[in-house]
């Protein structure tokens, strides 16, 4: 369970990095610039104060229990998608 746990955290830091990234291409910024390290350490440190450890700090995992409708609902939307938008 605790790697499982320290791979879930390390892929949410992934992918807000590539998130952040991809969002500040959008908006103009130099493709160069948000491949740097800087730019990494700009997203992921603070992801992980506000994200990784509220989740990591909680008692007790049924506090949590709410996300799983949530996920589920996300999962169905996201299939929606792919399905409307499939050739």
């Amino acid at each position: 369970v605790l790697i499982y746990m320290v791979g879930v955290c390390t892929g949410l830091l992934i992918m807000l990095g590539t998130l952040a990234a991809y969002i500040c291409t959008s908006c103009g910024v130099s493709p160069e610039s948000t491949q740097t390290i800087e730019f990494r350490s700009l997203v992921s440190i603070p992801a992980g104060y506000l994200v990784l450890a509220p989740l990591s700090s909680l008692r007790d995992m049924s506090a949590l229990s709410f996300a799983a409708a949530l996920s589920l609902s996300a999962l169905a939307y996201t299939a929606a998608v792919l399905l409307i938008e499939m050739p």
